[in-house]
């Protein structure tokens, strides 16, 4: 199983409080005039930018690859979402005057012929002169510096989740044993990861605490749930990639298809293509 699907799999009963980040309804609003039905959104979770899109009276489907993803669409929305894979829809040229592809789809990918191959198919189900937007998963910019000097996103690109719970783990038990972690992690020595962390315990205490403790608040719910928290931490993706605008841009630049816009919200990163012919590339 695709290390994604595993994760979206295992995590699904606790989306809820995950899936309004990233490709999010804030974001939406953002775009919003630039939205016009029918609308498909793929990668559409547990159906929440749906939902919200046909809250304000648009037409709207959603596609996910997801079985518990869809499963759950249904139960908390009431939303019948179609299985479908992003890198061959199941509609006709030209179905949808806008196509919303939603952070965790090709944000999350290394593979760049398949983004490629998923972003030429959104177009092709895209209306002539109707929009396609594609989203990538950012961190919010203070969290963003934080990552970086911890080690969290490291130079290769790559975000590491995995190690921001090791690191909280460990400095339960003492802020040395996260310090030396955090040293083989960035390989920077002791005395500047020593006071760079003090720093950031002090001057950061408040956003690392509300992302530590909805992490607690997951696991606590798994348990009571009879799922054994360790399965989730399991299924986390070891690494993933993260684009920065710059990445983005060179990326995109690569695949022929001319872009309007790339713009940056909190946590998100929206490139926004105009379709003004039916000739793909």
């Amino acid at each position: 199983m695709d290390k994604n699907i595993k994760w979206w799999s295992i995590w699904s009963p606790f989306w809820d409080k995950m899936e309004n980040r990233h490709m999010n309804t804030h974001v939406t609003d953002k775009i919003i005039n630039d939205i016009a039905s029918p609308v498909l959104v793929i990668g559409a979770g547990q159906g929440l930018i749906v939902k919200h899109l046909r809250d304000k009276g648009y037409i709207a489907d959603g596609v996910d690859i997801v079985d518990e993803m869809i499963k759950y669409a249904y139960i908390r929305h009431s939303i019948k979402l179609i299985k479908a894979n992003a890198r061959s829809l199941p509609f006709e040229n030209c179905s949808y005057k806008t196509v919303i592809i939603s952070s965790g789809v090709v944000d999350r990918l290394s593979d760049e012929k398949l983004i490629k191959t998923i972003i030429n198919e959104a177009m092709r189900v895209v209306a002539l002169h109707g929009h396609l937007f594609v989203a990538f998963y950012q961190v919010e910019r203070v969290l963003e510096r934080i990552y970086k000097k911890i080690g969290i996103l490291d130079s290769s690109g790559k975000l590491k989740r995995k190690r921001l719970n090791d690191i909280d783990e460990l400095a339960r038990k003492g802020s040395l044993l996260a310090v030396k972690q955090i040293m083989t992690y960035t390989n920077k020595d002791f005395l500047r990861v020593f006071f760079s962390w003090i720093k950031i315990r002090i001057t950061f205490s408040r956003i690392l605490k509300k992302e530590r403790q909805e992490m607690a608040e997951i696991f606590m719910q798994a348990k009571e749930m009879n799922i054994d928290p360790k399965d989730l931490y399991d299924s986390l993706p070891g690494d993933t990639p993260y684009r920065e605008r710059n990445e983005i841009k060179k990326l995109l630049d690569g695949f022929g298809l001319a872009y309007n816009v790339i713009k940056r919200f909190n946590e998100c990163l929206i490139v926004k293509y105009y379709k003004s012919h039916n000739g793909l590339k």
